[in-house]
């Protein structure tokens, strides 16, 4: 299905926690993550004529460790890095699409 520019809303989705599921419509695509207001927030274009949603999960990984266990990169795409307090506390942000919900 081709792309098409007019039919895509770029929505902004907050990253509350370290690991964190996002619902949005079917074939969105992923932008960015920066920081805003010292929050984490990901950019997405939006579909909002897509009636099937799509889980996404996505990881912020801190500087010098894995956080919340042990994950496996293998199944996930690098987004961004951010840098906090001056360059002081870095997070490298990764996402993966779960698949469609039924």
């Amino acid at each position: 299905m081709p792309f098409i520019l007019d039919e895509y809303t770029v929505y902004k989705y907050p990253l509350d926690a370290m690991v964190e599921t996002i619902t949005m419509p079917s074939e969105s695509k992923i932008l960015s993550a920066i920081k805003q207001f010292n929050r984490v927030v990901v950019y997405a274009l939006v579909n909002e004529g897509q009636m099937e949603m799509e889980e996404y999960e996505f990881l912020r990984v801190i500087t010098g460790g894995i956080s919340h266990g042990e994950w496996p990169l293998d199944n996930y795409t690098f987004l961004s890095t951010l840098v906090f307090n001056d360059g002081t506390y870095v997070e490298h942000v990764f996402y993966r699409k779960r698949g469609k919900i039924l």
